[in-house]
């Protein structure tokens, strides 16, 4: 279950015929490459003879373009016949001197392997450089590449420029073009239940049950465990006869599960200058993200998430502190940094496309015909509806004037370069586009390069010295949108509350819980109190239940106390007793006890009694009323009224 991540310990010169050797590469007599295992060499040299001349004058077309346009002139090759995609096309030096060059992974047609009708097809491509409008080398490559890097390795390996290519689960280091090592991503590791039942396969001496080895392969997949690629083709057989010969073939070959790999991107180790020494981020169908080091090509750093790999984006040193943007198959990105393995997802309103990092902003181009920015804690800025659905994106970054804004390429032809929200130029030309890079090329500054699904290419070179301050076409705001409102004082308020609410949501949601706890807490202490006291106006028990009401008329000093009592049982109640007792000093009662005699259910019985206040002080007091048996030591229920004040006491 367990892969080396490194294949090859370079300790020659580059360029030698001993490392090409480490990597199953023998030389010739000129020099050349060839496989070791005796095929002929697959030689850049009679690409080179064969295209090193002039191009054909009807191969190009040249078009200047008009006084508002940041670009200069464009170059089209009509007989490029490229088919690749952006993630396949890269700008270096090729070697440690000489200008910017274009690389580009062509995807050819299946060629068969030997030459012969009716052969297995294989498919077949190859990396081909131009410089000075013309193919000047080509190489083929076996599988069927994905993506596409140019870095630099260490200053250790010579510290030159180095191309990486990742075909299924392997990353393929070119240097000069030629194959110098490669790193596989590591093997995932296969369920214990998997193991055991191609264990006791190999165990088995005589005959298999194959019945049973299948079922136990279903359940495994009933539950979500991981299946290798070995076990999932044992299961897609349909006769005994054909599980039975795969068996026999590979059942002393233990499974293994490797994913293959989607992206690639290039990381500065320890500087983020130009030409210092570049990791290489390695990302997976799986999801599972590896920092590969530029020296022994080892995983140093790795993450996972949740989805599979589509784009990564990279920001600062391996060394000092770095963060990677992770485009995934899920419609997220993942905001990845150093000595934090838990991921941070950015929700987009749709798949993403392709996504480039401006400033300290980060533009998404999705699926609904959108191009939506987010802050770089992912905070959602602004979204741009767009006319056509976009089918590639790229980094517009010329240095010389410090510009940087995201060029997009729609599925009509059209192209925009945005900056902000304001397209500062926007050119059309005529089909669609399938990939689309800018960088430096053949001494130029910035030349931003399209290829169309016909198959040509077009190379547009920026002027020298543009300026885009007033370059402004469409879709940015009006200048009325930068004045501001003036708010009034209580929606500022509002919104003031508003937003720390929405900042302070947790805390506040448990100061409420916490207050509202301890309400109830209160309230059902008092209420408990209350009952053991028989303070409450209500009472209910087995022998008796009554309701009494208070009533207090009259403006002072003289009030009338009027009790009124209902009884809310079925059967009738007597020999319950009436007494009221307040402060003596301030108030004099007429009627401080009665017998209630008997009460018959639902009726309503009345108690009357004066009230006279003796006190000349604006002061008020209670008066408590019980109501009780003879034979009781405690009261069955008491409650309590508070007097008003006197209005006037008569001299």
């Amino acid at each position: 279950g367990t892969s080396e991540c490194l294949f090859i310990q370079p300790t020659a010169p580059l360029g030698r015929a001993r490392d090409l050797q480490r990597v199953g590469m023998s030389t010739v007599g000129d020099g050349r490459s060839a496989p070791s295992d005796g095929t002929p060499p697959q030689s850049s040299t009679s690409s080179e003879a064969a295209m090193g001349g002039e191009p054909n004058a009807s191969q190009f077309t040249l078009d200047y373009e008009s006084e508002g346009s940041i670009w200069k002139r464009t170059e089209k090759d009509q007989l490029a016949n490229v088919m690749t995609t952006s993630a396949l096309l890269a700008f270096s030096t090729v070697s440690s001197s000489g200008t910017n060059k274009l690389i580009l992974i062509d995807h050819l047609k299946s060629s068969t392997q030997d030459g012969r009708a009716g052969a297995a097809q294989v498919p077949q491509s190859e990396i081909r450089v131009w410089s000075n409008r013309q193919q000047i080398q080509s190489r083929p490559i076996s599988g069927n590449p994905s993506a596409l890097v140019a870095f630099h390795v260490a200053a250790s390996e010579g510290g030159g420029p180095a191309l990486a290519v990742a075909s299924e689960s392997t990353v393929y280091i070119y240097v000069n073009l030629r194959a110098y090592a490669k790193f596989s991503v590591p093997d995932v590791p296969v369920s214990t239940g998997e193991q055991e039942v191609w264990s006791q396969m190999r165990e088995t001496k005589g005959p298999i049950d194959m019945d049973q080895t299948l079922a136990t392969l279903v359940r495994l997949h009933d539950e979500h465990v991981e299946l290798s690629p070995q076990s999932h083709r044992l299961l897609l057989l349909e006769t005994d006869e054909e599980r039975t010969e795969f068996v026999e073939k590979y059942r002393n070959t233990a499974p293994r599960t490797v994913h293959a790999i989607t992206a690639l991107a290039a990381l500065h180790q320890n500087a983020t200058t130009e030409g210092s020494p570049q990791c290489v981020v390695v990302g997976t169908e799986r999801g599972d993200v590896y920092v590969v080091t530029p020296g022994n090509y080892s995983v140093v750093h790795s993450f996972v998430v949740p989805a599979g790999v589509v784009q990564i984006g990279t920001q600062g040193s391996f060394q000092v502190e770095f963060r990677l943007l992770v485009m995934c198959r899920d419609g997220r990105i993942y905001r990845l940094k150093g000595g934090d393995p838990i991921p941070i997802g950015i929700e987009l309103p749709s798949h993403a496309i392709g996504a480039v990092r401006v400033n300290k902003t980060q533009y998404v181009g999705c699926m609904n015909s959108t191009l939506s920015c987010y802050s770089g804690r992912g905070k959602h800025q602004w979204t741009v509806p767009l006319p056509s659905p976009i089918v590639a994106m790229t980094l517009l970054s010329y240095r010389p004037r410090n510009l940087k804004a995201a060029i997009i390429a729609m599925q009509n032809g059209e192209v925009r370069i945005y900056s902000e929200r304001t397209v500062i130029d926007k050119f059309n030309i005529g089909e669609a586009v399938s990939a689309m890079a800018f960088g430096k090329y053949d001494g130029h500054q910035g030349v931003l390069v399209l290829a169309t699904a016909n198959g040509r290419l077009v190379f547009k070179y920026i002027k020298e010295g543009v300026d885009v301050s007033g370059l402004g076409i469409e879709g940015g705001p009006p200048p009325e949108q930068s004045v501001k409102i003036v708010v009034p004082a209580k929606t500022q308020l509002y919104v003031d509350n508003t937003k720390r609410e929405r900042n302070n949501s947790i805390a506040l949601h448990r100061v409420f819980q916490r207050d509202l706890f301890r309400l109830k807490l209160l309230s059902a202490r008092h209420y408990a109190k209350a009952l053991q006291a028989n303070l409450t106006p209500i009472v209910t028990s087995v022998e008796v239940s009554l309701r009494v009401n208070l009533e207090v008329l009259g403006m002072g000093p003289v009030f009338r106390l009027i009790v009124t009592l209902t009884n809310t049982t079925e059967q009738a109640v007597n020999a319950l007793h009436i007494s009221m007792s307040c402060d003596q000093k301030m108030y004099k009662l007429s009627k401080p006890m009665a017998s209630l005699g008997m009460l018959i259910p639902n009726a309503l019985y009345r108690h009357a009694t004066n009230a006279t206040c003796l006190t000349e002080e604006q002061v008020s007091g209670c008066v408590h009323v019980h109501i009780y048996r003879m034979e009781e030591n405690t009261p069955v229920m008491s409650t309590s009224v508070n007097m008003p004040l006197v209005n006037s006491i008569p001299t």
